[in-house]
């Protein structure tokens, strides 16, 4: 009588992985993402049921206010002044409150200049919105590989980095529409 033996599950685990692997490497380049940087996300106003796509990079590193550590999102998101007027905004957002005042915020795109402004704070205290009437930021965004970022904060000067290659794309992806 022949006993038959049973495989070593370790070898079928390995060979798994090693499938999965294969097919993540052949799909993950066409997956649609616009960068690994950029994610999309779709905010639903819920009194019109009417919806906005949002482009999100978060920073590299969580800053640290009130004592406690916090994730700043960059995001590009449609900007509605009424039905006819709207424009892309760019909202440096944060998951608790940081602040209830405007500041000023000071950048730089890649090696060019650091440049400097006022921005606005939400009235829940939970980001702030960059002005950009001409341009002057999302065109230079649009080029760039990396954004750094100092917020004047009441309590600290917020240092913050961004990824922002492929944010041509992700102005794309965040029309100034609704859907």
């Amino acid at each position: 009588m022949k006993i038959a033996r049973a495989r070593p599950r370790g070898v079928d685990i390995v060979r798994l992985f090693s499938v999965m692997a294969a097919i993540l490497a052949l799909v993950l380049p066409f997956s649609g993402s616009v960068s690994a940087a950029w994610k999309q996300s779709t905010f639903v106003d819920r009194l019109t049921g009417a919806k906005t796509i949002r482009s999100e990079s978060r920073a590299l590193a969580p800053v640290n206010i009130h004592g406690r550590a916090t994730m700043p999102v960059l995001t590009l998101s449609c900007v509605r002044y009424s039905d006819s007027t709207s424009q892309i905004g760019v909202f440096i957002m944060f998951e608790q409150v940081v602040s209830f005042v405007d500041t000023t915020m000071r950048w730089r795109f890649d090696d060019g200049p650091a440049e400097e402004r006022s921005v606005g704070a939400s009235p829940r205290g939970t980001y702030f919105q960059i002005t950009d009437l001409l341009g002057e930021f999302i065109d230079p965004l649009k080029q760039s590989s990396r954004l750094r970022v100092e917020l004047k904060l009441p309590q600290t000067d917020a240092f913050m980095e961004f990824n922002t290659k492929g944010a041509a794309d992700a102005v794309k992806k965040a029309p100034a529409n609704r859907l």
